[in-house]
């Protein structure tokens, strides 16, 4: 191993004292074969950076003419570029080789020049040790720096999708006759893979949906625009009289997803409803979704379950549609999955907790049963690291109708 490069340190008005003693230790160094000296004066410190990258170790001489801050600051330098060095200063009353602070020596300026060989020996040889190291931090920092402004960039691209994608959303929900309908929405993550919307189709009927596509993230979240872009255009018939049914609604739906260009069919599941306020008539119908659940009376759940399958999968399977006549009081629950992995569990979806929660959903107005569910959800534990999106529609008939139409939406729980 050659003997290296030695960084030697001292004020103008040093420089004899410190070259005379830097002569007496080259001179004595073994083999003939001393390191080569490079000088800097203390000023200039500043521009230690990569140009004194091959350098392994430094020698610090001063006099009486150098303020101990100064010094301090210098040290400060060479443990941040990880240098190993000497530190010689007039009075010192340490001995060789004792340790002020981690990779700095004392050399004292009255030991033997043989003493100050060894020192600086040592040092030079952990320098040499330690040069691949820092070279090898150093690329690794500058990864990281390159890292982090790419998980900047596509984090600072995420907040904008979620910003776009929450103007998707209705900000407020209409009140059509006596119904009602307040909303939740929680995504996993900054972006949702489920979509809502609730919308007066003409004077008497309001259609209100809950999708959900399967998977997380942009690429869910990009086909959520798509689905809301098809039902928003179904609300009327292809005779262009009367509303479309649900179910008729859904098959044109899923007949576009089976179109679409592409060689990568994303699926979605979806329950789609519409409600003469005149007479409270409900047709209903899904697409592999969650069964609704119709809250009624102090104790009856009844679930929903017209057949359909997943979006996006059979061209040509047909939608069953569901007509049923909804009763003052009742309160109609359309929720993606996340409502069942929040409150179920991996062996049964259908617990006691659920259950318990969808008592819950009976007592106070939409926006207050809403509005406690999300604050038990914050409070569950893990809520940080939410499994899935979750979104939870209701539609009450009559009933309490203060903060009417009022969107209950968090923040992406991750961002």
């Amino acid at each position: 191993m050659n003997a290296g490069q030695l960084l030697m340190i001292c004020n103008e008005a040093d420089f004899e004292a410190a070259n005379l003693l830097a002569d007496a230790v080259v001179s004595r160094w073994p083999d003939g074969a001393p390191p080569s000296l490079r000088w800097l004066q203390p000023n200039d410190l500043g521009e230690l950076d990569e140009r004194y990258a091959n350098v392994d170790a430094a020698w610090i001489y001063t006099g009486d003419g150098i303020a101990r801050s100064t010094m301090y600051e210098m040290l400060d330098v060479f443990t941040h570029w990880h240098m190993p060095a000497m530190l010689t200063r007039n009075g010192e009353t340490l001995t060789a080789f004792e340790s002020i602070r981690e990779g700095v020596m004392i050399g004292p300026p009255t030991a033997e020049p043989q003493v100050l060989v060894n020192v600086l020996q040592s040092l030079l040889c952990c320098g040499q040790l330690i040069g691949p190291l820092k070279h090898e931090l150093t690329i690794t920092q500058r990864h990281h720096q390159g890292l982090r402004s790419q998980i900047d960039q596509l984090d600072e691209e995420l907040r904008m999708a979620a910003r776009l994608q929450r103007q998707f959303l209705p900000h407020k929900l209409p009140t059509v006759g006596d119904a009602n309908f307040e909303v939740l929405f929680r995504p996993a993550g900054y972006v949702s893979g489920d979509i809502y919307d609730v919308h007066q189709i003409d004077q008497h009927h309001v259609g209100f949906y809950v999708a959900d596509a399967v998977g997380h993230g942009v690429p869910a979240a990009l086909l959520t625009m798509f689905i809301k872009n098809s039902l928003n255009r179904r609300d009327i018939n292809r005779r262009g009289q009367g509303v479309q049914r649900p179910d008729e609604a859904l098959a044109s739906l899923n007949h576009e997803l089976m179109q679409r260009p592409g060689s990568t069919v994303q699926f979605a599941t979806a329950c789609y409803g519409v409600l003469d306020t005149r007479d409270r008539k409900l047709m209903l119908a899904r697409a592999g979704h969650p069964a609704p659940l119709l809250l009624r009376g102090e104790c009856e759940v009844l679930p929903l379950e017209p057949e359909g399958p997943l979006l996006g999968i059979f061209e040509d399977e047909p939608f069953e549609l569901l007509e049923m006549t909804l009763e003052p009081g009742d309160r109609l629950l359309i929720y993606s999955d996340g409502f069942e992995l929040a409150f179920g569990t991996n062996e049964k979806v259908v617990d006691d907790s659920y259950l318990e929660e969808l008592h819950r959903l009976r007592h106070g107005t939409l926006v207050e049963a809403l509005q406690q569910l999300h604050a038990r959800l914050d409070h569950q534990s893990g809520s940080l690291h939410q499994r899935d999106d979750l979104t939870a529609l209701m539609v009450e008939i009559g009933g309490q109708s203060a903060g009417a139409g009022q969107v209950v939406v968090a923040e992406s729980v991750n961002s």
